[in-house]
């Protein structure tokens, strides 16, 4: 069993460097080798391959929450803005 282990652990990554790699895929770009690796070990984690699935249903999420605008919303108008800038500027003496 230890065995196996030693191999698998030479053919994968960790589930720590995994989710590491997870939350920093869109920002890397994996060499070959990183991917095998990467792949190999979601093969074999159920828990590494939930982890995925979740974190890119959040990516997903917050894009949309993000990209969207409120029905309704209508652009603000100069003087409206002036008047925010004016509150800010007297909160900040």
């Amino acid at each position: 069993m230890k065995t196996i282990k030693r191999i698998l652990g030479s053919l994968t990554f960790s589930c720590m460097r995994i989710t590491e790699m997870v939350e920093s895929k869109e920002d890397t770009e994996l060499s070959f080798t990183e991917r095998i690796k990467y792949r190999t070990h979601l093969a074999f984690c159920k828990t590494c391959r939930s982890y995925e699935k979740q974190s890119a249903l959040i990516d997903r999420a917050l894009s949309r929450l993000m990209s969207s605008t409120p029905k309704n919303s209508e652009p603000m108008d100069d003087a409206a803005k002036k008047k925010i800038l004016d509150k800010i500027k007297r909160n900040e003496n």
